[in-house]
């Protein structure tokens, strides 16, 4: 066995890299439409959270850990109607909320 072989990537990490970054750029991908109906409904938004399991205090503590401000989601995770004046869907927002793991566009 050659010294140098040692220290070179197993050819499964590399196949396992692609597919995480793959998987990683899907979950990204939204059309101009599905991002235009968030902006428009923001209780879809609530939805979604609500469909993650988790709860207020953990996405509050896992954004403000992300370096997002801990109140970003508030106005979605209050009980009553979402008021869509003060639930502006932002992009940081959808970027926070994919951070997060929740999916901002339902799977089809």
């Amino acid at each position: 066995m050659r010294f140098a072989s040692l220290f070179a990537p197993h050819p499964c990490f590399s196949l396992l890299a692609l597919l995480l970054l793959a998987a990683a750029n899907s979950a990204l991908a939204q059309t101009p439409e599905q991002l235009a109906l968030l902006r428009e409904n923001p209780e879809l938004v609530r939805e979604r959270i609500q469909e993650s399991g988790l709860t207020a205090d953990e996405i509050r503590s896992r954004l403000r850990q992300a370096g997002y401000p801990a109140n970003m989601l508030d106005a979605y995770l209050a009980e009553g109607e979402v008021d869509a004046a003060s639930a502006r869907v932002t992009d940081e927002m959808l970027t926070a909320l994919e951070m997060l793991g929740v999916p901002v566009v339902a799977a089809e």
